[in-house]
Order: structure tokens, then sequence, then C-alpha cells
């Protein structure tokens, strides 16, 4: 069986990438891999295997090979950092460095090495308006001319490489962190590791088809494209892209995987507004989570203990808008629902189901919502009087 294990998520330690001294002339080749951070914007560039894998590890995304760059030559690339906006800088002049370390930059050393020879320009484009991410570099004119055209600077070649990238002996095209994203499962093999060839399956398959799961991971091979998939948060593992269908309105259906028994001992509810999650619990033990959405900060927010009591409507309308499937954990005004309504008989909104799960400000009056499968499940299942914890 020929398989493709992704090492890169394994604790992995960075390993320093610099070397000494240059050789007098075009040394070897190297590829230059390019990162991605979707939080700060910044693209970073490294020789080092073990450090593309470590970041990949916190969260960047690995966008493949940017470049071949010679292994050694007399013309180092030295690459800087500044702390306080937690930007890399790369450059070939050593004035540049040296000015920038005057300013309070880090030198970093040598990060890689120019080509001699000039095969391929490298090009650098200026943001004047970003903190970090303020320099982007490229092999591609194209890719630079699209910054232009949204107001960065073109500082022309910024280093010279030996060639366009390559895959050849590179199974990983790319490894993108994914937000936000939702796909259905078909009945397929589900793998412990992106792969190609028979499949080492997880657990019972058939237990996910045609569900709902979130995205977590998508990583570009040689062999196709694979997603690992999570319900929502615990990683189940990975299937080939074929057997996904991207769902927009995934706040429709169950969104933490097969519904568990609730015939367990000491049966309890815990939210956190913080997390964007509602957990099933038997005890101290999560037994099934769902993406869920809370209070907007200018209603009360309210925390503590609850219990689920006698309040349930299969569908509810009132002053602060409505929904379906609601069980009431505090007199009839707070409450577990689904996704909104826009009117009384009128459809869902579906603005507030694209928040389901996602972190950051509520937008509910003070209940809390669930998806519109997960809401009825609850409504159906849960026992009056089961102890609810809210809290932030």
């Amino acid at each position: 069986m020929k398989k493709i294990l992704l090492s890169v998520f394994g604790i992995l330690a960075a390993i320093s990438c610099f070397s000494s001294s240059a050789s007098a002339a075009n040394q070897g080749s190297q590829k230059m891999y390019r990162m991605y951070n979707p939080n700060s914007g910044e693209h970073f560039y490294t020789a080092n295997l073990g450090e593309r894998d470590n970041l990949v590890n916190l969260g960047w995304n690995y966008e493949g090979i940017g470049w071949v760059a010679p292994q050694a030559s007399d013309q180092p690339v030295y690459r800087m950092y500044n702390e306080n906006a937690s930007d890399h800088h790369y450059t070939l002049s050593r004035g540049e460095a040296d000015y920038l370390v005057e300013q309070g930059w880090k030198d970093e050393g040598i990060g890689w090495y120019s080509s001699e020879t000039e095969e391929l320009a490298i090009y650098r484009a200026y943001n004047p308006n970003a903190v970090s991410g303020s320099h982007h570099y490229t092999y591609d004119k194209n890719e630079i001319n699209s910054l232009v055209d949204v107001g960065w600077k073109d500082e022309a070649i910024g280093w010279y490489g030996i060639s366009e990238p390559t895959y050849d002996g590179e199974s990983i095209h790319s490894i993108n962190r994914l937000t936000n994203r939702h796909g259905r499962v078909s009945n397929t093999d589900i793998l412990n590791a992106a792969q190609t060839g028979n499949s080492s399956v997880v657990g019972n398959t058939a237990n996910y088809a045609n569900l709902v799961a979130t995205l977590k991971t998508e990583v570009k091979t040689n062999y196709g494209t694979y997603y690992e998939i999570a319900f929502p948060d615990t990683a189940i593992g990975w299937v080939e892209a074929s057997a996904i269908t991207e769902v927009k309105d995934y706040w429709r259906y169950t969104t933490g995987g097969p519904y568990p028994s609730l015939a367990v001992p000491n049966l309890n509810i815990e939210v956190s507004y913080n997390n964007k999650r509602t957990y099933i619990k038997s005890g101290a033990d999560v037994i099934y989570t769902m993406l869920s959405q809370n209070v907007n900060s200018k209603y009360q927010a309210l925390t503590g203990n609850y219990q689920i009591n006698g309040y349930r409507a299969d569908t509810f309308w009132s002053l602060w808008g409505g929904a379906n499937y609601a069980v009431g954990w505090q007199d009839a005004l707070y409450l577990f629902h689904s996704v909104p309504i826009t009117s009384k008989n009128g459809p869902y909104d579906a603005s507030s189901g694209e928040r389901l799960g996602v972190v950051g400000d509520g937008v509910s009056a003070g209940c809390v919502i669930l998806s519109v499968e997960d809401s009825k499940w609850l409504y159906e299942n849960i026992p009056t009087g089961t102890p609810v914890n809210i809290h932030w």
C-alpha cells in the first residue's frame, strides 16, 4: 500500500535553517517553502522542512513551493524579524538589513541564497497599509500585478532563484487550515492520513455517511486533494475530496455526528458562550458537542446553573422573533431553539445560521441557538429537569 502520511500534525520541533557561510558560486538546489498566517496576513518563506511543518502545526497554511534556490552562493538573502509587528522581512542588501537592526528588528541571519546566474527573478511588493505581512515575494509577475492593482507598491526584483516550483519528490503541494467550512460525507472509507491505494478505515465508516462534518484542513498532494473531517471539533480522519459535498447551510443539519443515547448517568448540559459550543455530558464526560450561538452583547447574558423546565414549543413567535423546537432553561424567556425564523411562518434566517459555531459576539437576545436538526433532537429527547450550566 502506497501511503503519504501527514507528519505535520504531530508535535514537531523547529530546526534551524541558517547557514554560516556562502560558497563561491551556485551550489546545489533547495526548495523554498511558502507559508501563510491567516490571522496576521504574513507570508513566510523557509528552506527548512522542519520549520515548515512546525508552523503548519501552529495553524499556518502551507501554500506550496515558492521557488527553487541554490543551497549556497556568494549572494545571501538576510532574514529579519520585527517582534512588535510579528513580521519578517527578507533582503539581499546587507545595508538594508543593518538599517532595520538599528530600527529594532532582530537579525536572524541568512535565510537562503540568491542565484548568481539570475535564472528566475523573485519580485518584491510592499503594502504601505499593512503592519504584518507588509512585503510579499513571488516569481509570478501576475501575482505582483494583482497586488499593485489593489494598492501595493512594486519594488522590482528582490533576488533570484534557480527555477520555478517543482514537485518532483514533493508529494504535498499545500496544506490549508479551514475556517467555518462544512461538507457532507459520502459513504466512503475514512483514512488515517491522506494517502493512495487501499484505505485504512477508522471506526465504522457507515456511521458518518451523509452527515455534515466540519472541514478542518485541506491538503493537496500529487495524488489528489484530501479533507480532514471533524464532528465538530474531534478529528475523525481524512476523506478524498470526491467524498465531500460542501454544504453552505450546515446550520440546518446535525453538527456533532451520530446522536448518542441520553440514557446515561448524571446527564447534564454545558454551554460555552466563548467557544460557541453546547455540550451534552454524562457527569464530567462530554458525549456530544453541538455548534451553537448565544447572546449579543447588547442584551443581558445569563450565566450560572439552571435546568430544563416544562416549556417546550414546536414553533414560537414573540416581540424578539421566533424559532422552532424551543426548550426552556429559565422560565419561558431563555431557551434552546433552532436558527431563528424571519416571520411567524417564514423561512430560517440564513445570516444567523451562518454564525453558528463562529466565535465572536453573539446574535441572540439571550437564548442559545442550535442547528435545526440539533434543536429538534434536543426538543424530542432531553428530559425535563436536566441540569444546565452556562458560562463564558
